[in-house]
């Protein structure tokens, strides 16, 4: 399929993001028109280039520009196939993912990703070209990446509990810290859970802010009522996170990523009590 290829001076992606969620990106590259452009087509397809009649002579077009390009076109491919390696996209419904490219006299570098509702994010020109800036989406579509532990809900007591007895839940949850790397920068997230909620199996569910604990302590509990009866629980975990540019101040991601644990199986028996004996 032929690539179709727009051409910019400079990029300002913050001007056309949106969060978007799981449109499949074709292999199409794409890099955001700025004025005077005519087509020229050649054997592999159609690219846009800038019409130079109307610029003064003596400018020079600048060192370094930036291109979107669907996020299939990775400059990833299968050894077996040859064909392009698309990263999971982690956009809001309704937008594409875009991978960012900087163009230099040395070579393209594959940069940050974006999401956008309407194409490629928008463009204009600038007396000097400069990197675009990380915003809250490319951030948000980073921490969709990072890979977040699956929790296993803990029972006690573990394998068998009683009809109408608090059986205790808790889950290892711990913060971390994660690097990544936008548009050449560094980004520092601060990862941590902020909600769970507790899938009983018995059709019950329960929703906290704390982890829980092991006994003696009793800080997420449930009480089964049908005995005779073997359940499955598991936890769903919400995690927040906030980021940090370069060593400067944290702020909110806006947006959480969840994740759901593996089920557990627990007995629900019914205790009858007995004379074991006589002093």
């Amino acid at each position: 399929m032929a690539a179709i290829v727009f051409v910019a001076v400079l990029l300002q992606p913050q001007s056309a993001i949106a969060d978007v969620n799981d449109p499949r990106p074709g292999n199409s590259a794409f890099e955001v028109l700025g004025s005077g452009v005519k087509q020229a087509a050649d054997s592999d397809g159609i690219s846009a280039v800038p019409t130079l009649a109307s610029r003064d002579p003596a400018a020079s077009a600048p060192t370094i520009r930036y291109e979107y390009r669907t996020a299939c076109d990775s400059g990833a491919y299968s050894a077996d196939t040859g064909a392009a390696v698309c990263p999971t996209d982690p956009c809001p419904e309704g937008s594409t993912q875009y991978r960012q490219w900087e163009i230099s006299p040395s070579g393209e570098r594959p940069m940050g990703f974006v999401c956008s509702g309407s194409g490629p994010p928008a463009a204009v020109e600038a007396a000097a070209a400069a990197p675009p800036q990380v915003t809250d989406a490319m951030v948000l579509a980073a921490f969709r990446r990072v890979p977040v532990p699956e929790l296993r809900s803990v029972s006690q007591p573990e394998d068998t509990t009683l009809v109408n007895f608090e059986t205790i839940f808790h889950a290892e949850a711990e913060p971390f810290t994660e690097t990544v790397t936008i548009l050449g920068q560094r980004v520092r997230l601060e990862i941590a859970p902020s909600e769970f909620r507790w899938e009983h199996g018995d059709g019950t569910t329960a929703t906290t802010t704390s982890a829980g604990a092991p006994y003696p302590r009793h800080d997420v509990v449930h009480r089964y009522a049908d005995a005779h009866r073997t359940v499955r629980h598991r936890v769903v975990v919400t995690w927040s996170a906030q980021w940090s540019l370069n060593g400067g101040p944290l702020r909110p991601v806006t947006g959480t990523v969840t994740t759901t644990g593996p089920t557990t199986s627990l007995r629900v028996a019914e205790a009858v009590p007995a004379l074991s004996g006589q002093r």
